[in-house]
Parts: structure tokens; C-alpha cells; sequence
């Protein structure tokens, strides 16, 4: 009998978002962090390792709104992507 590899919670929760992170490269996404400016709205150019590098459209920072920055996944509190459903505005 083949034995299961161990994986926390929190591994599960990271790679299931990693998959869909990649997935969706190209994309809108909405962003809800930890760490300040807390929402962020852009375009997913790519996920490496466990960063995720967006291109972005609108925050709460005059400074980098439509810069380009890294987000540490596990610093991902909640996401939405826009795919079929209801558009980011």
C-alpha cells in the first residue's frame, strides 16, 4: 500500500492557488493581502516559485499604480479572478 505524502494545510492551500495562479496568466485579478496597500487590482503576468508578478491597475499607492510588483502567495488573503463571471471595474 502506497503511503500518502504528508502535506500541511497551509502546502495544500498554497499549491491549489499556485495551480490556479498559473493557470490564469494574462488575466484580471483582485487581491486582497496582508500587508499594506491590501487590495490589489491588475493583470497576472506570471507566478515563480512563490511569488506572484502583477501588473497593477489600481491600489491605494499614487506611487505604484501601473508598476509592476511581486506578491509573496502566502501573503494572499483572498482572490478573484475574471474569467466568465462579473467584471472587475
Amino acid at each position: 500500500m502506497k503511503s500518502k505524502p504528508n502535506l500541511s494545510s497551509g502546502s495544500v492551500r498554497q499549491k491549489v492557488i499556485i495551480d490556479t495562479l498559473s493557470r490564469s496568466t494574462g488575466q484580471k485579478v483582485f487581491l486582497l493581502i496582508q500587508a499594506y496597500p491590501f487590495v490589489i487590482i491588475g493583470s497576472i503576468v506570471t507566478v515563480m516559485h512563490d511569488f506572484l508578478l502583477i501588473n497593477i491597475e489600481a491600489n491605494s499607492i499614487s506611487e505604484i499604480q501601473n508598476g509592476t510588483v511581486h506578491v509573496k502567495i502566502e501573503d494572499i488573503e483572498a482572490f478573484y479572478i475574471e474569467e466568465a463571471g462579473p467584471k472587475i471595474r
